[in-house]
């Protein structure tokens, strides 16, 4: 399958903070979305995440139009959003929660968070063992505006979340500690 260009959809671009540390992730828009919409479904999926993650905060989201490869800054109702709760150890930094699916197109889609607290099930957790990653999964499911591929089709999310933990922040953690 051939590659698409980056900016085949608009996409927000989402910093935030969870213990000390700036993370962002990305979030394909649909191709007529309506940007109030895509903010409610993206607190949605972030607070069915509650149980999961350590307290984090969002500083900053920033838009990218279709066409463009250009992030904005705007005053987005995200900027109150809070998920997760407590206070996490330098060593915890490092552990993620992503979620994967597919397009109609064919097309994989991808979106984690750092913070993760929750319990290791073989490096996934199930949406039929977690409550959580249910909600998680159905919030990702049924977003219209929000949470597309690529090629700006939804996709279908498989129904897990994996646990990984990323070789860069395991370096940085070791610096701050």
């Amino acid at each position: 399958m051939a590659p698409l260009p980056i900016d085949t959809t608009a996409r927000l671009k989402v910093t935030y903070n969870v213990g000390g540390f700036t993370h962002q992730f990305m979030v394909r828009l649909s191709l007529e979305y309506v940007l109030a919409t895509a903010e409610t479904e993206i607190a949605s999926w972030l607070t069915s995440l509650t149980s999961l993650f350590w307290a984090s905060t969002i500083t900053k989201v920033e838009l990218a139009e279709q066409g463009s490869n250009l992030f904005f800054p705007y005053a987005s109702s995200l900027s109150t959003v809070i998920w997760g709760s407590g206070a996490n150890s330098i060593g915890n930094n490092p552990l993620q929660l992503n979620f994967v699916g597919r397009s109609a197109g064919g097309r994989r889609s991808r979106v984690g968070l750092f913070g993760y607290k929750g319990v290791f099930s073989e490096w996934k957790l199930t949406s039929t063992e977690n409550t959580a990653i249910l909600n998680a999964v159905s919030a990702l499911n049924s977003a219209v505006n929000a949470f597309v591929a690529i090629d700006g089709f939804p996709p279908t999310w498989y129904p897990y979340g994996d646990v990984g933990v990323n070789d860069y922040w395991v370096r940085q953690s070791r610096k701050a500690g």
